[in-house]
């Protein structure tokens, strides 16, 4: 089921963003101070450049509960087109998926990847998950979170309708997925093993 719906799930209207900030400049201050004292002498971290928002404080809150197939492929355009329109400071996508096609998942992961409105995928609620097609849309996120008792992962991928494919096809379209995520995953920053 897809949801769409204001940020009044925040009471804050730019808590979102204002806790996304703070773990981004967290992670960018203290990573580096991690090391030896020798190294941190070495290497002078220089003060992060102020973010400019767009001023508004609202994130968009939007929700994907089931697979992902054109349907929800449309969904995420509309709803990237709207925060980027209604200058949203983010889209922040709640996710509990199992998975969905590969077509409809790159439509999504582009939008993401060219989108100029940060989006944070939340996998949420507790016991959900981004299985699959979930997988690359949570990393190709500028954010991605999850609540307790959540997983990621099981990304490799299958024959729709439960066809056997041959050794040759199958490799191939593993490694096309493993090249794409490794990819996501380096545009993000994030580790690609």
């Amino acid at each position: 089921m897809i949801r769409f719906r204001r940020s009044k799930f925040f009471k804050y209207r730019g808590l979102p963003f204002a806790l996304c900030f703070l773990v981004g400049l967290l992670m960018t201050v203290a990573g580096p101070a991690m090391g030896s004292p020798e190294s941190r002498a070495d290497k002078a971290t220089p003060a992060p450049e102020p973010v400019e928002t767009k001023g508004n404080g609202e994130v968009l809150l939007v929700s994907l509960d089931g697979t992902v197939n054109p349907g929800s492929a449309d969904f995420f355009r509309y709803a990237l087109e709207r925060a980027t329109a209604g200058s949203y400071e983010a889209l922040v996508i709640q996710l509990d998926t199992p998975g969905g096609l590969v077509d409809s998942t790159r439509d999504i992961v582009q939008g993401f990847l060219n989108s100029t409105t940060p989006v944070v995928v939340y996998v949420a609620p507790q016991g959900a998950r981004a299985g699959s097609a979930g997988v690359m849309i949570t990393l190709a996120a500028h954010v991605a979170a999850m609540a307790p008792s959540t997983n990621i992962g099981a990304a490799h991928p299958v024959a729709g309708g439960g066809q056997e494919m041959d050794e040759t096809m199958t490799a191939k379209i593993t490694n096309d997925t493993a090249a794409w995520i490794e990819g996501i995953a380096e545009q993000r920053g994030r580790n690609k093993e």
